[in-house]
């Protein structure tokens, strides 16, 4: 599959700031991302699933609690 980098994060920032739109793409998984922007929606996921406030600073703190580096060396708080 090919990716957009830049339309991975447009869709992931639209999902962190309107939780209504990860509701609305309930068909996207894991594997229609990038290896960039993979571990940041499965976080995203996570958060949504369990009914939990997933707002910028609860990602981060996710991403940081499983030792994720994005792009395998940008700090999840530079990146989100």
């Amino acid at each position: 599959m090919l990716f957009n980098a830049e339309l991975e994060a447009n869709f992931l920032s639209a999902a962190i700031k309107t939780p209504l739109v990860l509701a609305d793409c309930s068909r996207l998984t894991e594997s229609d991302f990038g290896p960039t922007n993979r571990m940041v929606f499965s976080a995203l996921k996570a958060c949504a699933t369990s009914g939990g406030d997933y707002s910028p600073f609860v990602l981060i703190d996710r991403l940081n609690s499983l030792n994720v580096k994005v792009a395998d060396e940008i700090a999840p708080a530079a990146y989100i």
